[in-house]
């Protein structure tokens, strides 16, 4: 069909599937109280109809955070396959991207 075309398409270009809004994800990531910033957010399809997400968040409440955006990704974004990196506050998005995330 032309939508498993499309998320093919999307996938091999790496591109959040349809149906999931990138800015929207990254809103509700931050609205979380104790994070201050998010960054290497990445989203694919992993399969039809299952999306895979990878994210760093800035953070010195590591558990809270963690347990938190887990929440947020699998009840609003229905997300269930997920990979959460908390960085320090202290780190910062800048120093985790040059130094040690290679990003």
């Amino acid at each position: 069909s032309e939508m498993c075309i499309r998320d093919s398409i999307n996938a091999e270009y790496g591109a959040a599937p349809s149906g999931i809004n990138t800015e929207s994800v990254s809103a509700s990531l931050l609205k979380i109280p104790g994070v201050v910033d998010i960054h290497d957010l990445h989203i694919w399809s992993i399969a039809h109809e299952r999306t895979s997400l990878s994210v760093h968040l800035v953070s010195d409440e590591h558990v809270d955070v963690l347990s938190l955006a887990q929440k947020v990704l699998e009840e609003k974004f229905n997300i269930m396959h997920h990979t959460i990196q908390v960085d320090s506050v202290s780190m910062g998005s800048t120093q985790c991207r040059m130094a040690l995330c290679g990003k």
